[in-house]
């Protein structure tokens, strides 16, 4: 299980941005209730990954292939 885009942006934000709900939802033009139902949503999709994970821990948790950057000439 993987985040929504929508979800990740409102994590992001939240989490390393420090930004508080309002912030967050004057930045997306969303509303309040809606960026603490992605929030609340995303959540829930990471303590299921987080459970799954610990009921396998002998597998590495997949990760997405970071983006790469092409260097500058």
């Amino acid at each position: 299980t993987t985040l929504s885009p929508d979800q990740a942006d409102v994590m992001l934000l939240r989490i390393l941005g420090g930004l508080t709900i309002a912030e967050v939802a004057a930045l997306t033009g969303r509303t309040e209730g809606a960026v603490k139902q992605l929030q609340r949503r995303a959540v829930v999709q990471l303590e299921r990954r987080i459970t799954e994970q610990r009921s396998r821990p002998d597998q590495p948790v997949p990760l997405r292939t970071p983006p790469t950057i092409a260097p500058s000439r």
